[in-house]
């Protein structure tokens, strides 16, 4: 399972938006960074990485847009690659699902 997350201050406002498979891991480590008082909020859930990489994207660019200051690396080239590598998955899932279609067909 990948869960999509809000981390929020101690003021309760959110200043990161992630994904994880193991919660109590990844809140020890925000925990670790941020301090004690970072509270985690689930969002989503997903069975598909594929599916919770789009998902964190999308949430992060929502909570920028609603005007918080988020500390994720989302203006970093890091997170550019990791929507092109999303972007290269995706379409070569596509390529391999028409051609799986098309030898179906002939047979």
């Amino acid at each position: 399972m990948h869960t999509i997350y809000l981390l929020k201050n101690e003021l309760h406002v959110p200043f990161y938006v992630g994904r994880m498979q193991n919660v109590r891991n990844r809140l020890y480590q925000h925990k670790q960074t941020f301090g004690k008082s970072t509270t985690i909020t689930e969002i989503i859930t997903t069975d598909n990485k594929l599916h919770a990489m789009e998902l964190e994207s999308i949430y992060i660019n929502i909570y920028l847009k609603r005007g918080y200051k988020l500390v994720n690396k989302h203006n970093s080239t890091y997170f550019k690659n990791q929507m092109k590598i999303l972007v290269k998955i995706i379409e070569s899932k596509r390529k391999y699902t028409k051609k799986s279609k098309r030898k179906t067909n002939k047979k």
